[in-house]
């Protein structure tokens, strides 16, 4: 179920108030990853997993989750040069999940012998967000180069509380799906791996953008973060707190042709506080990347149709990865991603839009 309202208010030309909400409530079952040397089409053992097949028990596995928000986008504008923007929202969400999985290192095992090692994972987890944006937007004109330049700032209060429970659970028969088993789930407060995460993230951002006779437009920019973290584990109420910051930059040159090309290259930067609920007491460097991209867009003149091609590399430090057979959290060196993306869009009709993708 899921429901949406909105409300927009314009006393004036230069005034709007938005009132933005939604209210969501899902209850379905998690899928669980399956071991790719158990994947049919993939796997080459004895006994395989097809798409449709299930690992868990009907009588045991759910989801069940609520989630809201509710907030505001105001816009003022003073005069030709100067507008205020301000968002805020507060969301929070509810969320009791449990299910049967693969014992981790038994994949191999289970190829040829047919017998699933399992077990449950057993989870409740609450998390709120308060989030706000704020910015100043100025607008010049010097001859032919138009100016605009964007200063705000934004802040992030999140609260994170995972309670999470595994154990041993029956075996499943690949070769009859032997299901109607009972789980029995022990939530001993020894047994939690969960914690309560608190974390409050702050930024200041200054953009410019400058367009050069019509042509050309060049996007320079900039933002400083400061995140601090506090987390608490509800197995031994042991008790961690970090503080990063960062400087992050990002910039673009775009060029409009007569005929429709819009060539582009841009870089980016980001930064992002890494927080695990099931390795309480762990403090983990935040995750960093770099992003090249080149691309071409076209339109031509009195079209509806939009052709748009882009190479991109994107370098991340410390990603953080899961070790499949011990389950340690652990930050890698570097990770890196190269693609290529197409995409086509046209207006057949009024009405009718069709979208294709690479």
């Amino acid at each position: 179920f899921y429901i949406a309202p909105a409300l927009t208010w314009r006393p004036d030309e230069d005034t709007s108030l938005t009132l933005l909400s939604f209210y969501q409530k899902t209850d379905t079952r998690f899928p669980a990853p399956v071991p790719y040397q158990l994947t049919k089409g993939v796997g080459n053992g004895a006994f395989k997993i097809g798409r449709h097949d299930f690992i868990g028990e009907p009588d045991y596995d759910d989801m069940n989750g609520e989630m809201s928000a509710l907030g505001y986008e105001f816009s003022h504008r003073f005069n030709e040069h100067f507008t205020v923007n301000h968002k805020l929202r507060y969301s929070e969400s509810d969320v009791k999940w449990r299910y049967l999985q693969v014992v981790p290192g038994t994949a191999a095992a289970t190829a040829t012998t047919g017998i699933l090692n399992r077990r449950y994972s057993d989870r409740h987890e609450r998390a709120r967000v308060l989030g706000s944006d704020t910015n100043i937007e100025s607008k010049w004109q010097f001859g032919n180069v138009e100016q605009t330049v964007l200063l705000g700032f934004d802040g992030y209060d999140m609260s994170y509380d995972s309670h999470n429970f595994r154990g041993a659970a029956p075996d499943l028969d690949l070769s009859r799906y032997n299901y109607g088993q009972p789980v029995v789930v022990n939530r001993a407060r020894a047994l939690d791996r969960g914690s309560q995460i608190d974390t409050l993230q702050k930024g200041v951002y200054l953009q410019d953008q400058i367009k050069f006779d019509d042509k050309w437009v060049l996007v320079l920019g900039g933002r400083h973060d400061w995140a601090d973290q506090d987390q608490m584990a509800h197995r031994t109420g042991a008790k961690a707190s970090q503080s990063d910051e960062a400087t992050t930059w990002r910039a673009g040159l775009v060029y409009l042709a007569d005929n429709g090309l819009a060539p582009y290259v841009s870089y980016s930067e980001s930064f992002f506080p890494v927080s695990v609920a099931e390795a309480p007491g762990l403090n983990f460097e935040p995750t960093e990347g770099k992003q090249y991209e080149a691309g071409v867009r076209y339109q031509p003149k009195d079209s509806t149709v939009l052709l748009s091609a882009a190479v991109y590399e994107l370098t991340q430090t410390n990603v953080l990865k899961e070790d499949p057979v011990t389950e340690e959290f652990r930050q890698t060196g570097k990770v890196r991603s190269r693609g290529l993306e197409l995409e086509a869009k046209a207006d057949v009709t009024p009405a009718l839009s069709v979208i294709a993708s690479y």
